[in-house]
């Protein structure tokens, strides 16, 4: 989708790209304070929902900034589960999805449901967004999305890529997907991808900070997820991405946590 396209108040000074929320309440309301202090649009890099113990809240708060047309919503495999689940599709349930059915109110639960439904099909919600020479997604940015300039419907190979990342399709000792970085590599010149989902990119260890790759065509991979929200690394924080506006592109000014 295209980004300039959704962003309508002139007024806006940059983009503060959210990377995974995971439910936790406190550092969304903080980070939403400070686009708004610094006139920056917001933009969720999905997974907005489970680990944390704020499901109902976190997704109230999402709904609201896209209503009030400052923030758009990439979404995350954590949000497309949850939107498949609520529109009656044969979804199992892990334990992780258990949990946050259960730190739900139960006389909300149904409310919460609608409103995954709603965040998922809202006009400014989309798979992947580009802003000129920018381009953000949750896991990956598929090597065939630069065969065009133009925006599109991603295939099912492609949005399964921008969804869950490249994965090899074993799995480690954790019994997590082994990950591969190959698209990485084919980032074109003086082109950025920013994405969340991966905690440990690289196949390096976890440190709670982004990691920024630039391939040999000088073309950067921006990965931006912190851990915030995850029960498994409570070292974990929120990462935004602070992007300024600089004529008619984006220029990347730094990174913000909360």
């Amino acid at each position: 989708m295209d980004l300039k396209a959704i962003i309508k108040d002139p007024s806006f000074k940059g983009i503060l790209v959210v990377s995974d929320i995971h439910a936790t309440l406190k550092p969304l309301l903080e980070a939403v304070a400070y686009a708004q202090q610094n006139r920056l649009f917001l933009l969720f890099l999905g997974d907005v929902v489970d680990d944390g113990k704020s499901p109902f809240e976190t997704v109230q708060v999402i709904k609201n900034c896209l209503d009030e047309g400052i923030a758009a919503l990439v979404l995350g495999n954590h949000d497309e589960k949850w939107y498949r689940y609520a529109i009656g599709k044969p979804v199992p349930l892990t334990l992780t999805a258990i949990n946050t059915l259960f730190d739900v109110p139960s006389e909300k639960e149904y409310e919460f449901l609608d409103l995954m439904v709603y965040i998922s099909e809202h006009a400014c919600t989309g798979l992947y967004f580009r802003y000129d020479c920018w381009s953000f997604t949750h896991g990956a940015y598929p090597e065939t999305m630069w065969e065009s300039t133009e925006i599109k419907t991603p295939s099912k190979d492609e949005r399964k890529l921008m969804l869950m990342g490249q994965i090899t399709g074993k799995r480690d000792y954790r019994n997590f997907p082994i990950r591969d970085y190959m698209w990485c590599d084919a980032v074109p010149s003086n082109h950025n991808v920013v994405v969340g989902h991966d905690r440990a990119p690289l196949k390096k260890r976890f440190t709670a900070s982004p990691t920024v790759y630039t391939n040999d065509l000088n073309g950067k991979v921006y990965f931006t997820d912190c851990g915030c929200g995850k029960r498994s690394t409570p070292r974990g924080r929120l990462c935004a991405t602070v992007l300024d506006f600089k004529e008619d592109t984006l220029e990347f000014n730094k990174f913000e946590y909360f």
